[in-house]
């Protein structure tokens, strides 16, 4: 208490815990250029734009409602033909964050337009715009009469390009040029083992199908239980082009080929095994049976000597 009696301590904590801002909004938001619609409007979090083909980098403004508010995604930003996703997250005092989303699309000068099932697709050109794919080498491939920007593996035999979505979201597929299809290529890396994934043409006995993400890729794993840590996936090596199942460990991060031929033998001797046992059992019992008549005849025999 001070000499006029009040609390200056009391004073004190009050205003260091003053109430923190959760104005996570933006005042304006824009690309620099290019025009955004619907007109901006703080409390509208998604808009459309359109940028002229050859475009490969832009310029986003945009400033907080709160000055102690901090904004991402803002500035000069690269992007690539078709659909592109932008996103301005808006993170608050408090912590509280907001994302603006600008769907920008890029037009094509020719652009190679491909429906899977429902969905559409656009042809990636570009290498720079392409995935990075694991043992792959670049390769120039002709869809139609358009050349693009693609991969190859010599020992595969297999060709892949990329497929943005109407979301932006960009795959690597393998295109087929005999039938012109395509065929989402999916593959992990682990231990130095890459694995194209493929569905298995047989089933293990005692196997279950369960769900695992591994390399943040979502898969088929077949264990005997589902909480084993050790569990087979099916696919090719890419480097050696062994198609199978491979042992992964969940703890060792490792893939192994799994080779069942091997097992199978090793099974057979072991029940061979068990089977030798139970006979050399059997014999060992019989003979144990045989020593104790022959002990009780003898014995009886030997009584009846002496009773004489």
């Amino acid at each position: 208490t001070d000499a006029n009696g009040s609390n200056s301590f009391s004073k004190s904590s009050t205003s260091d815990n003053q109430k923190k801002s959760n104005d996570a909004n933006l005042k304006s938001l824009s690309i620099e250029g290019i025009s955004i619609s619907p007109e901006f409007k703080g409390d509208v979090l998604e808009y459309k734009a359109e940028a002229e083909a050859g475009t490969n980098k832009i310029k986003i403004n945009a400033v907080a409602n709160d000055s102690k508010a901090n904004v991402s995604g803002i500035g000069e930003v690269s992007v690539s033909d078709g659909a592109n996703k932008l996103e301005v997250i808006v993170a608050a005092e408090d912590g509280t964050t907001k994302t603006y989303i600008v769907n920008l699309v890029v037009k094509e000068f020719d652009p190679i337009e491909i429906k899977i099932g429902n969905k559409k697709y656009t042809v990636i050109r570009k290498k720079d715009d392409l995935p990075e794919v694991d043992l792959f080498e670049d390769k120039k491939i002709k869809i139609g009469k358009d050349e693009v920007d693609g991969y190859y593996n010599d020992k595969l035999k297999i060709y892949l390009v990329g497929l943005k979505d109407e979301k932006g979201n960009i795959g690597v597929y393998i295109y087929e040029p005999e039938d012109n299809s395509y065929t989402e290529y999916k593959w992990i890396t682990v231990g130095g083992v890459t694995l194209y994934l493929t569905k298995p043409n047989i089933l293990l006995n005692k196997f279950h199908k369960y769900k695992i993400i591994i390399k943040n890729t979502k898969l088929d794993i077949y264990k005997i239980k589902r909480n084993d840590k050790v569990g087979l996936v099916y696919g090719v090596n890419v480097s050696s082009g062994n198609k199978g199942f491979y042992v992964y460990d969940k703890e060792e991060e490792t893939l192994a080929r799994y080779y069942d031929g091997e097992v199978n033998v090793y099974k057979k001797l072991l029940k061979d095994y068990k089977n030798y046992l139970v006979l050399f059992a059997g014999v060992c019992s019989a003979v144990v049976i045989i020593i104790i008549l022959v002990s009780i005849i003898r014995g009886k025999k030997n009584r009846r000597r002496f009773r004489r």
